[in-house]
């Protein structure tokens, strides 16, 4: 199967699972700051929400809390604590899989640390592309049927041949739309709609589905890359 490597210091974590790199390296709110794939850097990821008080804000953390790391076998699991100060903590959970080219993401809570109440509207499983290094030359990859039956997007550097993107396990779970606006600004918006009440102090942990973020060379069909981790991810 071949093991997982780990090398953990505080708050920096790198994970080789033999074809991906995640690596946490900087004191950033992202989860990862870099993902590679056989030695090319593919982009960064991080949480996000969409929180409504008396407008519309987007909001990412500016540090992460925690990392806690549980090998099992052929995968690895790692939880992490995220904040963003007097606004929000969220906890996710990232799965690495030996040899897969892809991990799990999963909110696990999220809770209000502001003062006032505010509305969660959405939350974002957000991979942000550079592929090669940069992200000049990173097109969004959507299906070319508006219907296909998973949501999924990707971003792909022809040069370079790799793309990297998200798909919902379960149709229901997430909108998947990546797009690039005017100004060539990234937006993976991978989200999940809750539309619901954040008391201050209020924790939200209801079972959330994962979401899958992979890496695959840039001109695999969605429908080949959705059989090759269902293999692995039933």
């Amino acid at each position: 199967k071949g093991k997982i490597k780990v090398e953990k210091e505080g708050k920096k974590i790198t994970i080789d699972n033999g074809v991906m790199k995640l690596v946490k390296d900087k004191d950033s709110g992202d989860a990862w700051d870099r993902v590679e794939m056989d030695g090319i850097i593919l982009g960064s990821f991080k949480p996000l929400i969409h929180q409504k008080l008396d407008n519309n804000n987007w909001i990412a953390p500016d540090k992460v809390e925690s990392i806690n790391v549980v090998e099992e076998g052929s995968k690895v699991v790692v939880d992490m604590i995220f904040e963003k100060e007097k606004t929000f903590r969220t906890a996710y959970r990232f799965t690495v899989y030996s040899k897969q080219p892809f991990f799990l993401s999963q909110l696990l809570w999220i809770e209000n640390t502001d003062s006032k109440p505010w509305r969660l509207m959405n939350y974002y499983h957000y991979a942000n592309s550079f592929i090669g290094g940069l992200a000049e030359g990173d097109m969004v990859n959507g299906p070319k049927v508006p219907n296909y039956y998973l949501p999924v997007s990707a971003w792909k550097d022809d040069k370079i041949g790799k793309q990297y993107g998200a798909i919902a396990v379960h149709q229901q779970d997430f909108d998947i739309t990546f797009w690039l606006d005017e100004n060539g600004g990234q937006h993976p918006d991978a989200s999940r709609k809750m539309d619901i009440v954040m008391e201050p102090g209020a924790k939200f942990a209801d079972l959330q589905p994962a979401i899958i973020i992979f890496d695959a060379p840039s001109d695999e069909k969605f429908i080949d890359i959705v059989k090759r981790i269902r293999a692995v991810v039933p």
